[in-house]
């Protein structure tokens, strides 16, 4: 027989459970599936090390590191995760491969099986799976979101409050900048000069020149490094974030490929916008600003819909031909280092004019 005493243990144990199963469904409630992410890390860790997510590609210029806030500032954010001792006293910083919809957030004196000995609590929204490795001393915590985020975060007694932000919540203004070609894919060849490389090397210095800016301006580069991302993934990007404006950085050729006396710049844009503020508005604002800051001649405007990424582009796109490669004294301005930093200061002024008519 079961004695009263029996009976109030049993009471007491039944009150008990059903009390847990509460607490359980609540916790699980408001932090869904953040085990399940961190589960997945192996997977993530697969397409790193495959090559498949790639931190080559598609970068966005973060500028701003992270924040240390007073003691009695309440915080509250997406995620919040523990971090070793003096962590924070190097930058933390972040890099996003928006074509994979990767974020990568560093930390100094990172420390192995990071998920073992260190917290992360908050809600695993738009997150698809978070991995963990060691580069060098550093630590590099890798989410694998569902669309584009920009990382944003504070550090608070050795914690850090992370959030995704949209991308027009995290800029004033959003610019997708191109460097045509690229790989294997090398476009006009002249002289042993490449134009995959004049391209790219206008873009790395347009990069460093608005890194030096304090405009509220989110800039992202289809490509920081010689690699050829598809038309669709270049146009995408834009298309995705969309973007305020889309530039497409290119170098030219005569007609028939041979050297020629024809030179200066000339800048494609959409015919089918139609809008108030429109592609070939802002291609005359490309070719004035550039050819105002290098002196050369302008050849002038030309419709660019038979260009992929200017016929799929849903935001107002110039394509600029900064220079001949087939006059050869225009291919000495175009591989000289002063010359392609007047191209990127023009640039960054045409999108600085843009802005302040509208865009």
């Amino acid at each position: 027989m079961i004695n009263s005493m029996d009976e109030k243990v049993l009471r007491v144990i039944s009150v008990m459970s059903v009390f847990l199963t509460v607490i359980v469904c609540i916790c699980l409630q408001f932090f869904p599936d953040m085990h399940a992410k961190i589960a997945m890390a192996k997977e993530a860790q697969q397409l790193i090390a495959s090559g498949k997510i790639s931190n080559d590609v598609a970068i966005e210029n973060i500028k701003s590191t992270y924040d240390v806030v007073e003691e009695n500032e309440d915080l509250e954010a997406q995620l919040k995760i523990e971090l070793p001792d003096k962590a924070g006293e190097k930058k933390i910083s972040a890099e996003n491969d928006c074509y994979n919809h990767v974020v990568y957030l560093h930390f100094s004196n990172g420390v192995d099986d990071f998920f073992s000995n260190y917290k992360i609590s908050g809600s695993s929204d738009h997150i698809l799976s978070l991995s963990y490795y060691m580069d060098g001393s550093d630590g590099v915590i890798v989410f694998v979101m569902d669309k584009i985020y920009i990382p944003s975060w504070k550090l608070k007694n050795g914690n850090l409050y992370l959030d995704f932000l949209e991308p027009h919540k995290a800029y004033d203004k959003i610019v997708v900048v191109d460097a045509g070609h690229g790989e294997r894919a090398v476009g006009a060849c002249r002289m042993d000069y490449m134009e995959k490389d004049i391209n790219l090397d206008i873009l790395l210095k347009l990069k460093e020149y608005e890194e030096n800016t304090d405009d509220k301006i989110g800039f992202f580069y289809t490509r920081t490094s010689d690699v050829n991302p598809t038309l669709e993934q270049r146009v995408g990007l834009a298309n995705e974030l969309n973007a305020d404006l889309f530039i497409s950085i290119h170098s030219n050729t005569s007609g028939s490929g041979n050297y020629s006396d024809l030179n200066g710049t000339q800048v494609l844009y959409s015919e089918d916008d139609d809008g108030e503020l429109t592609s070939k508005k802002f291609a005359n604002i490309c070719l004035e600003c550039v050819t105002g800051e290098t002196g050369s001649n302008e050849i002038g405007l030309l419709e660019g819909n038979k260009i992929h990424i200017i016929r799929n582009s849903k935001v107002p796109v110039a394509l600029i031909e900064v220079g001949f490669m087939t006059n050869k004294e225009e291919l000495m301005n175009l591989v000289s280092s002063d010359y392609q930093e007047k191209i990127a200061k023009g640039i960054y002024k045409a999108i600085q004019k843009a802005f302040e008519e509208g865009y």
